[in-house]
């Protein structure tokens, strides 16, 4: 036991010095972007002001690497339970067509929508990620909390972990918005 968390020591270390880069401490970085992944869970509009706050937005989920980058980190988070992650599109403005935050552009080409996802449930307008086995993939959620009726036991939904997103510190663009 003793061995393996000396590795796991070792290897987290190897990884943040690899990951700052020209990123601040605690983002993780991906070709000009960095990646900031939340340890409690939030609204998605309070995810998305925390985000702002620290000069970023929800993240995107636009292409195949950038998926297939945080797939190998939510693998690693589902040890602790963090299985719903908010991430920036959204259909609030006209329903059925989701946007993304950043660039205000339609979600695609790349999707990675879950089947039968997004099912067209009028409350349900944000984007989240969730495991489908070994697949990470896109459902609509709900983005403000919502009880579940009947169920005294069953935690609110709409309450999810997030990844922020902003362009590393070397590239100097700002957010506006």
């Amino acid at each position: 036991m003793y061995l393996k968390e000396i590795l796991l020591v070792a290897v987290f270390s190897i990884g943040v010095i690899s990951v700052i880069g020209e990123c601040d401490i605690g983002w993780a970085e991906f070709k000009e972007d960095c990646l900031w992944f939340s340890s409690s869970t939030n609204t998605w509009s309070k995810a998305e002001a925390h985000c702002r706050s620290m000069g970023g937005y929800l993240a995107t989920d636009d292409n195949e690497d950038k998926h297939d980058f945080l797939t190998v980190i939510l693998n690693v988070l589902r040890n602790y339970r963090a299985n719903v992650w908010f991430i920036g599109g959204t259909d609030y403005t006209f329903e059925g067509q989701y946007r993304w935050l950043e660039t205000g552009t339609h979600v695609g080409p790349f999707t990675r929508w879950a089947p039968g996802q997004p099912n067209g449930t009028i409350g349900e307008n944000c984007i989240g990620m969730r495991w489908d086995g070994m697949d990470l993939l896109w459902t609509d959620e709900h983005c403000e909390t919502v009880h579940q009726p009947h169920s005294h036991h069953a935690p609110p939904i709409g309450n999810y972990y997030y990844i922020c997103e902003k362009h590393n510190n070397k590239t100097g663009t700002a957010v506006i918005g």
